[in-house]
């Protein structure tokens, strides 16, 4: 429920500093944590096409994946695994791969909805040698999540992908 970053957040905190506090609470557990974060901002926003605020939105969350990778680092002997995904994509977007730093790139948008558009799977420490396909379809990523908390091999999805822009948009 907080409002996003381009509105200002008044006296909460960002979401970096939420999740630091986060992990601060739960390290000491001597059976682990699991800790999910979302960014759903980004996804409120794409579905209204508003480019600036996605890519604000998308910025913290690089912030937000940084701190936990730095305080990670710390937990090479817990063995801490780190993923980031999306459950979808939305809004078609398109960003080119050239821009000026600092600046909200010039972006496209194909409609308002969901898409089916694969998303980035991304990965550190142990249990992710299933997700190195950055390209990869995210689905992978919780047949790896309950391969880590069960011992389990991952099963993959059995379902095949509906190609995109076949949803009539």
């Amino acid at each position: 429920t907080l409002p996003v970053v381009c509105d200002g957040r008044d006296e909460a905190p960002d979401r970096p500093t939420r999740v630091g506090a986060a992990r601060d609470r739960l390290e000491d557990d001597p059976e682990g944590f699991l800790l999910i974060v979302e960014a759903a901002r980004i996804d409120h926003a794409s579905h209204l096409n508003l480019t600036e605020r996605v890519h604000h939105e998308t910025v913290e969350l690089d912030t937000t994946v940084a701190t936990v990778l730095a305080r990670s680092e710390a937990w090479t002997e817990r063995g801490t695994t780190v993923v980031v995904t999306a459950d979808h994509e939305c809004g078609g977007i398109g960003v080119p791969l050239t821009g000026t730093a600092g600046q909200t790139p010039p972006t496209t948008w194909r409609w308002g909805d969901h898409t089916n558009t694969r998303v980035g799977v991304y990965a550190w420490g142990p249990g992710t040698a299933a997700l190195a396909d950055a390209e990869g379809d995210h689905r992978d990523a919780h047949a790896a999540i309950v391969s880590a908390l069960t011992g389990l091999d991952p099963v993959p999805p059995t379902a095949d992908r509906i190609a995109d822009d076949l949803f009539g948009h």
